[in-house]
């Protein structure tokens, strides 16, 4: 059974893939419980997540307040993340994080709802450590 993530990862973007509003709401709920719930321990673990929600984000564009709920709960996440990262600085990093950190430059790139919408995620942003901040704070200037 060394296959049960790789599974489940499956089951999961099948149910994303062909699901609706009531899915992506429920979804979004799930995320928000882990972001204020602090229940996300590692960057890995919020990698893992950003891969579960990064196949639909193309969906959620056109319904920008859940858009925009998802992606803040995961830069809340990263911000409570980060602390527990000892070696995480104004100069280090780690890959998952640099990997998150291309995730929400991927998001940028390619599902941009609107200035308005990265606007209402700038105090997550201005949360962030120094290194990671000036890296997503491009986003909201633009």
């Amino acid at each position: 059974m060394a296959n049960r993530p790789n599974t489940f990862l499956t089951l999961l973007h099948s149910v994303l893939h062909y699901g609706g509003i009531a899915t992506f709401n429920t979804l979004s709920d799930t995320i928000h419980a882990l972001a204020t719930g602090g229940e996300l321990c590692s960057d890995i673990q919020l990698l893992y997540l950003c891969a579960t929600v990064g196949p639909i984000l193309y969906r959620l564009v056109d319904h920008e307040a859940l858009y925009v709920q998802i992606l803040g709960d995961l830069l809340s996440s990263l911000v409570q993340i980060c602390p527990r990262i000892s070696h995480l600085d104004a100069e280090c990093s780690t890959d998952a994080i640099e990997q998150v950190m291309d995730f929400f430059c991927f998001v940028k790139d390619q599902f941009d709802p609107g200035r308005s919408a990265w606007r209402r995620l700038a105090p997550h942003i201005a949360a962030l450590p120094v290194l990671l901040r000036y890296q997503l704070q491009c986003m909201v200037d633009q």
